[in-house]
């Protein structure tokens, strides 16, 4: 397993988390839409360069607000996304963001994996229900024997369907709640 650097970075009560493993990152939610430049500081006091992947877990404000910004100011391959949309401005803005870098936002299917470089994600929900947090993409991430949860804004009903052996750190849904 490579050496990889886990960073949740402090956005007050919104989720935004920097994965760094080499030259290559991940960042897993972006904040609220006034933690656009602390985010986006903090990813170039880090020298990311490129994301390979954004993960907007799902489409609530807290979650995706900063992520115009970073996908304007920073080149990213490929962008993850919950099932369902939101009406608002935050989302608009997101969308807008992806459209001007010829980015096509995709809904990852269930089980599906990705790697980071040696690490490797495996989507372990990605519900399609009317509580959007529950459409959280959910998220068992891997390097050698260090295995993480990331659970978006998932909610009991989605805890409770989850097939996980032990983890070693779990990020909660809903900052806790």
């Amino acid at each position: 397993a490579n050496q990889v650097e886990i960073h949740f970075i402090n956005t007050g009560n919104s989720d935004s988390i920097l994965i760094k493993e080499g030259d290559k990152a991940v960042l897993i939610d972006g904040g609220e839409n006034d933690d656009e430049n602390r985010v986006l500081s903090y990813l170039r006091k880090e020298n990311v360069q490129e994301l390979k992947y954004v993960v907007a877990t799902h489409p609530d404000a807290d979650h995706i607000g900063g992520l115009d910004a970073v996908i304007n100011e920073i080149k990213v391959d490929y962008v993850y996304v919950s099932n369902g949309d939101a009406d608002t401005k935050t989302y608009a803005d997101f969308v807008t963001s992806m459209a001007n870098k010829g980015l096509s936002p995709r809904v990852p299917l269930l089980h599906s994996k990705f790697n980071l470089d040696k690490s490797e994600f495996e989507v372990l929900s990605v519900a399609n229900e009317n509580e959007p947090n529950n459409n959280s993409i959910v998220l068992e991430y891997t390097n050698g024997k260090d295995k993480i949860l990331f659970m978006g804004d998932a909610g009991r009903e989605i805890e409770e369907t989850l097939d996980v052996s032990q983890v070693d750190l779990i990020k909660i849904g809903h900052h806790g709640s």
